[in-house]
């Protein structure tokens, strides 16, 4: 079997960029596939080659196997073959090896295979990640799949049972199954990550550093950008020697801190470098601060008081839906977004309320209302989103995160019977609890960001479950606040 020349260079160009620590013994490699009989033998049809992992987070058997379908995880050291030799194996001879038995990798006619570099994974980028992959690709997937319910009903039936292909792929850590060809990737996660215990605290910052395997403690260092009162006030490059090290040998899992004078209220985006490559970033805030939008809030009762009213947080208010966009567009405009007002002027409000922006360029369409959620209401939301998102694409900016948003002053006890279909279908809700949180949370230093981050992740988990059900009574009353966390800290 072969490959093209010019794929052959981006296989070279993906080794050239892989840490040395990752192909020269010091770390392991996880595998993990499934695969389907093809007459005497198993041809694999998704796989995945993580370098630097362990095995420690797959909780299913080493080795899985029906009549037709054979699953599996190992240590690529178990079958004695590099990374690197790995990859040659399964685009030259097309063969697929397992502790057990060697299994196939088919090509397509004449019997060739492709591969193709990903430097930066997109999902990944949107939790501020390196993963660079390697994708294997090889026969198209119809003339092994042909007949797909057979197998699913095989796995719903085995004694490990299975609720198809598409689970047995979710549960081995194998992601979806789209794509038209069979197809092997080998991920490279970020080799350090700033660590979430890191903070801000009494005009410090301490950056906790935290390595993802064994790895070269010289070629670990941080990059800081501190910011206040909207201005970066400070940039700069810290070196491994003036991060402390509870390990020299900058084992995995052992970490590092590195602690800076900051002003009150300051914003320190804090990127973890490995080598010259940038591999995860974490921004953390001075939650002690205060914000002064909120503060001149504050300084008139009478406004505080009449925000509070149209969110329907002190009292009851009167249906006027014209007084809860201009009291959210306030409120979000004080938790740190940049905010566009449209619903209240009369040849735009035929778009949405309000247009909220975070500084990561993620995009809030923001719908109100103070009755229960209409069909028409959240389905000319969706529309408005999805017609954005290909304006954005038309205009080459494809990766701008357009969330819409459908906000209530009713509560979520009212509203139990319709929250999940919404959710599941796409767009957020937030009820009078979040519209609440959200403008108690604005009398801290403002982190859209994380605000937006939070919202993403709160609607993808509702869109993956995988009965189309969403429980709002399971989801935690504060998901919306973004407090400061200093207990779970390493002291080193």
């Amino acid at each position: 079997m072969t490959i093209a020349a010019h794929e052959q260079e981006w296989i070279q160009s993906f080794f050239d960029e892989i840490p040395a620590c990752l192909v020269d013994g010091r770390n392991d490699a996880t595998v993990s596939y499934f695969a389907i009989r093809k007459q005497t033998n198993f041809v694999v049809v998704a796989g995945r080659l993580t370098l630097g992992a362990s095995t420690d987070e797959i909780t299913w058997p080493d080795q899985f196997e029906t009549e037709s379908v054979r699953a599996g995880h190992f240590l690529l050291s178990r079958v004695g073959q590099t990374p690197r030799e790995f990859v040659n194996a399964t685009t030259g001879p097309g063969l697929f090896a397992t502790p057990e038995k060697e299994l196939m990798f088919l090509g397509n006619d004449p019997n060739t295979h492709g591969a193709y570099r990903q430097p930066l994974k997109m999902e990944a980028l949107k939790e501020s990640t390196r993963v660079a992959v390697l994708t294997l690709s090889g026969r198209q997937k119809f003339d092994l799949l042909n007949g797909w319910a057979q197998f699913d009903w095989e796995l719903k039936a085995a004694q490990t049972p299975f609720d198809g292909l598409a689970d047995l792929a979710n549960e081995y850590r194998l992601g979806s199954l789209q794509g038209s060809n069979i197809s092997i990737d080998v991920e490279v996660p970020n080799a350090v990550e700033v660590h979430p215990t890191s903070y801000i605290h009494d005009k410090v910052a301490r950056i906790v550093i935290a390595p993802q395997f064994f790895l070269d403690a010289t070629q670990v260092s941080l990059r800081v950008l501190v910011t206040s009162r909207g201005n970066v006030i400070r940039r700069e490059a810290i070196e491994t020697e003036r991060i402390k090290w509870l390990d020299a040998d900058c084992k995995a899992g052992v970490c590092g801190v590195f602690e800076l004078e900051v002003p009150v209220g300051a914003t320190v985006q804090c990127i973890a470098v490995y080598g010259k490559l940038a591999q995860h970033e974490r921004t953390i805030v001075d939650k002690s601060g205060e914000n002064e939008l909120r503060l001149v809030l504050d300084s008139f009762p009478a406004g505080t008081a009449a925000i509070r009213q149209a969110l329907r947080i002190d009292e009851p208010f009167e249906n006027n839906s014209d007084a809860l966009e201009t009291s959210l567009a306030s409120v979000v405009s004080m938790l740190g977004f940049q905010v566009l007002h449209f619903g209240t002027g009369k040849k735009t409000r035929d778009f949405v309320d309000v247009v909220a922006r975070c500084n990561s360029g993620g995009l809030l369409l923001i719908e109100c209302t103070t009755a229960i959620l209409l069909q028409d209401k959240v389905s000319n939301l969706k529309a408005r989103a999805a017609k954005l998102r290909r304006f954005l694409v038309d205009k080459d900016f494809p990766d701008i995160q357009v969330i819409p948003v459908i906000a209530t002053t009713m509560t979520a006890a009212e509203l139990s019977n319709s929250i999940g279909q919404v959710e599941t279908g796409g767009a957020l809700v937030l009820c009078k609890e979040q519209l609440e949180e959200w403008f108690d949370l604005s009398r801290v230093a403002p982190d859209a960001n994380r605000l937006l981050t939070s919202m993403s992740q709160r609607l993808a988990d509702a869109q993956n479950r995988p009965d189309g059900a969403l429980n709002f009574a399971s989801i935690p009353a504060d998901w919306a606040r973004l407090r400061p966390d200093h207990g779970g800290a390493i002291e080193l």
